[in-house]
């Protein structure tokens, strides 16, 4: 599977994670944005450093 469409996938997933937790009250957005930048990177670099 090409790495953009797992990404996307990913995306997705935590995408529909975060509005949920949002609507929740539990994650705020940039809290949001910072775990979905963190998994891009962690897919695209392997990688968390």
């Amino acid at each position: 599977m090409p790495w953009h469409v797992l990404l996307s996938k990913y995306k997705n997933g935590i995408w529909s994670h975060t509005k949920f937790c949002t609507m929740n009250g539990i994650m705020m957005e940039e809290e949001a944005n910072l775990v979905l930048f963190k998994y891009v990177h962690l897919y695209t670099f392997g990688t968390l450093e």
